[in-house]
């Protein structure tokens, strides 16, 4: 499965973020401490948003449809994938998934147009909302009374004591608000009923984000298991945008995401061929142990990276008129995975394809503030450079 990343439309916030670092001459942590007390809660996105996210609904069937890229691999790992991809051809069964902040609904909603319109060679399956793809922090605002200790009282606090006293938890939009406001093509989950955020956290810490981040790699690989869909687009956030990438590829980039530019990683879960044993000193993956099983549902990972982006395995093989490896299938807790696939083990491998291309903004409308249509990441894992041009 692709899965591709795109960071919201500039944003009210983001534009008054600017204005206020410019105001206090570059020095961020004045700048930041001006900016949380004035900063909307849930911002749409700017006049510049707008034609951002309208620009980017414009390129939607050249991503869809842009071929993968061989997987820089041993030969047992590229037989492998390019049984369970047929080759390098991508299929064309497409869904949308959005955080659940107003930025990120208002730059899908163009893109959910584009492909409920119909997109030539694309199978469009639906749109949902996301709970757990919001940005870092949630859905908080500044606390009018805040209970912060004074000095001296015999305790040390730490950032997230003050960041915790300094602010307050709010819900955020219900899902019958999104529904209402941005149409009934968006598909929320029961949880959503109350809004998408717990008020009773207040501002999110980064080990919350931590452990959020670790799920939603989870359902990623849950999601790629299940084969149903073959492109996933997620409009989501900088900071967990990133962070998720970083998780996914074990690598310490990317550091950024510019507004509507698109991530694409190509994301599998796939069962070993029979008659390949590994020779790794490392654990090559979890093995499935029955239908019913934990390991299928939430399997280990499987591969490593090494520090070029490459993915490390050392596998050997014989021949076997099992050559092919068999895809996960079926829902979470493993039903629909085949008994014969007893004593297998499972694999899971993330591919980044391209990173921050924003040519869509650079060509249609001449504009963006960076220098280069993508940042130039070190460890892209064989990458074909047609890729980078629509």
């Amino acid at each position: 499965m692709r899965i591709v990343f795109i960071r919201h439309a500039q944003s009210y916030n983001n534009q008054l973020w600017e204005e206020v670092l410019a105001d206090h001459l570059g020095r961020a942590k004045p700048a930041e401490k001006h900016y949380d007390q004035i900063r909307s809660v849930d911002p749409g996105i700017s006049d510049l948003g707008s034609l951002q996210a309208e620009a980017l609904s414009r390129t939607i069937r050249h991503i869809v449809l842009t071929p993968a890229p061989p997987i820089n691999a041993s030969p047992v790992e590229a037989a492998k994938a390019a049984c369970y991809r047929e080759g390098d051809r991508v299929a064309n069964r497409v869904m949308l998934a959005s955080s659940p902040m107003r930025r990120a609904l208002e730059t899908a909603q163009p893109l959910l147009k584009a492909l409920a319109e119909g997109v030539d060679g694309v199978d469009f399956k639906g749109a949902f909302v996301q709970p757990q793809f919001y940005e870092f922090g949630g859905c908080f605002a500044p606390n009018p009374n805040p209970e912060v200790p004074a000095d001296g009282e015999g305790r040390e606090y730490s950032v997230e004591d003050l960041a915790g006293a300094a602010f307050v938890g709010l819900s955020g939009m219900t899902a019958s608000e999104i529904r209402e406001e941005f149409g009934c093509e968006w598909q929320c989950s029961n949880s959503m009923e109350d809004g998408w955020y717990e008020p009773s956290q207040g501002r999110e810490t980064l080990k919350q984000m931590l452990e959020r981040a670790r799920k939603v790699v989870e359902w990623i690989y849950k999601m790629a298991a299940s084969r149903d869909v073959d492109t996933l687009f997620v409009v989501t956030h900088q900071d967990f945008g990133c962070l998720v990438l970083r998780m996914l590829l074990n690598a310490d980039h990317p550091q950024w995401l510019y507004n509507t530019s698109t991530t694409a990683v190509e994301v599998t879960a796939s069962f070993a061929p029979r008659g390949y044993s590994s020779t790794s000193t490392a654990d090559s993956g979890e093995q499935y142990h029955g239908p019913s099983s934990d390991a299928a549902a939430t399997p280990e990972v499987g591969r490593t990276r090494s520090n070029t982006g490459e993915a490390s395995n050392t596998e050997t093989s014989t021949e076997s008129e099992e050559s092919k490896s068999v895809m996960l299938k079926g829902s979470s807790s493993g039903s629909g995975l085949r008994k014969r696939n007893v004593g297998r083990k499972v694999y899971r491998t993330a591919c980044l394809l391209w990173a921050n291309r924003t040519d869509h903004i650079l060509l249609t409308y001449g504009m963006g503030s960076q220098e280069e249509s993508h940042e130039q990441i070190p460890a892209v894992t064989s990458t074909l450079s047609d890729m980078l041009t629509f």
